[in-house]
């Protein structure tokens, strides 16, 4: 199964450290940071093997059962109780952004790290859940970016951050700074860590940061670009290498102002940016590689998503849909199974499968295949309010059903339970039920996170 990064709740506090801000704003020698370029790595580039995976979703079992209490295992930590919070959920790991910290912790063990600057050194530390929070407001001008910055690679040993942006030299000179992190999991090592300097015109609000890995793990798009509930306006975008973080690709997108129509860690869609403020990206939108900036394919119509390693976009009948590979460039003809571009549904993907969902229906199928391999409303006029994959297991949620949680085999197309959760725990939000060896995260209608801890396995 790929992992993704998954966002349970983007509406929290800024986190940044104290220390990390006066880390951020020193000052560097002429030259040493070109336009648009970065500072050397402050961790000497990991030269050894590569850290051994995590135990994937392949031989991990999907949960059957969950507590009817919230909170991580072994930390007893409610994430309800702290809406407004930044959360991320990779496979084993949760990533937090928590003013003034910012921490993770291993689901399987209990473990948790948070992120401190030392001297101006950045790395995590083994915490307890006494130590979070702890600390005063940082000093200096500065902004947050970290809350919705956090993924994990392909191979689960790693995980990328975009932690904070500082402010550089005096108020007129409108240069930036953010910190890239590579980090492995396990043992909150900080395997490189990176500083980019950003130009004045990119966007730095609240939740402006994106981060995606590609799917054979080489390479770490960088976006920033206004947030997705916000008005669309141009984006700055570039693409590191994962072994040490140094530059592959700076602005694929070109100088001219262009806006973020969607990302993943193989392409970045770009569109004109808009003449009203309110208005999404216009089309025509162009599909670039993070491999070489090269144009993948122009899509001539709004209704275009990047799911993983795919590109789903409608076809100009606006009914039927079509897909391509992008890393074969290979394309297939979806048909009208799933709902038409007309409805405007949302799109994602669940493990290795896309969904495409309007309030009316919805489909689910493995990516880029021209057969669905389930569809709704079912038998009873019923559409999925939520809806994950974990192994092979469907975990759909419904309006109809409230505090149900049903699990199919995706193999079979048998139900095979039906697992208990607080009923008014998942909204009509896109992606907004996620499933993990370790239990299931699920956003209420008001868009707080939760998280209920596992119980039973297949």
């Amino acid at each position: 199964m790929k992992r993704r990064s998954f966002m349970l709740s983007v509406l929290g506090a800024p986190a940044i450290l104290p220390g990390l801000a006066s880390a951020g704003c020193a000052r560097h020698p002429e030259g040493e940071v070109p336009p648009g370029g970065a500072t050397a790595s402050s961790v000497a580039p990991f030269s050894g093997p590569f850290p051994a995976p995590s135990s994937g979703s392949s031989d991990r079992a999907a949960p059957t059962a969950f507590s009817p209490t919230a909170g991580l295992p072994g930390l007893d930590i409610d994430m309800l109780a702290d809406s407004g919070l930044g959360w991320s959920i990779e496979d084993r790991f949760v990533f937090r952004s928590d003013h003034p910290s910012w921490w993770y912790a291993d689901l399987s063990t209990g473990t948790l790290r948070v992120l401190t600057a030392d001297g101006g050194a950045l790395g995590f530390t083994e915490a307890t859940v006494s130590d979070l929070g702890r600390g005063g407001d940082p000093q200096g001008a500065t902004q947050a970016l970290s809350d919705a910055a956090a993924v994990v690679d392909p191979r689960g040993a790693c995980a990328y951050s975009l932690t904070t942006a500082v402010e550089m030299g005096p108020p007129q000179a409108g240069r930036w700074s953010a910190t890239v992190l590579k980090t492995e999991l396990v043992s909150g090592r900080v395997l490189a860590s990176r500083e980019l300097v950003l130009p004045a015109s990119a966007p730095t609000a609240k939740g402006s940061a994106r981060l995606a890995v590609s799917s054979d793990a080489l390479r770490l798009t960088v976006a920033l670009a206004p947030p997705p509930d916000g008005p669309a306006g141009p984006c700055w975008i570039e693409v590191l290498s994962t072994a040490d973080l140094t530059t592959v690709l700076t602005s694929p997108q070109g100088q001219a102002p262009t806006a973020l129509a969607g990302m993943s860690g193989d392409a970045v869609m770009v569109g004109a940016t808009p003449p009203a403020a309110s208005s999404p990206a216009s089309p025509p939108y162009r599909v670039l590689s993070t491999t070489n900036g090269s144009l993948l394919l122009e899509v001539p119509t709004s209704q275009a998503h990047l799911l993983d390693g795919w590109l789903y976009w409608a076809g100009p009948d606006q009914a039927s849909w079509r897909a391509m590979d992008l890393g074969t460039r290979a394309t297939a003809d979806l048909g009208a199974g799933p709902p038409g571009a007309a409805s405007h549904p949302e799109a994602w993907s669940a493990g290795a499968y896309s969904v495409i969902r309007t309030p009316a229906a919805a489909d689910l199928r493995e990516l880029g295949s021209p057969t669905p391999t389930f569809t709704w409303p079912n038998a009873d006029g019923a559409v999925p309010t939520g809806l994950a994959v974990y192994d092979d297991v469907l975990y759909t949620v419904f309006d109809s059903r409230p505090g149900e949680v049903v699990l199919t085999d995706l193999r079979t197309g048998e139900e095979l339970t039906t697992a208990l959760i607080p009923g008014d725990l998942t909204s009509n939000a896109a992606g907004a039920l996620e499933v993990t060896h370790e239990g299931i995260g699920v956003m209420d209608p008001r868009g707080r996170a939760s998280f209920y801890a596992a119980t039973a396995w297949r």
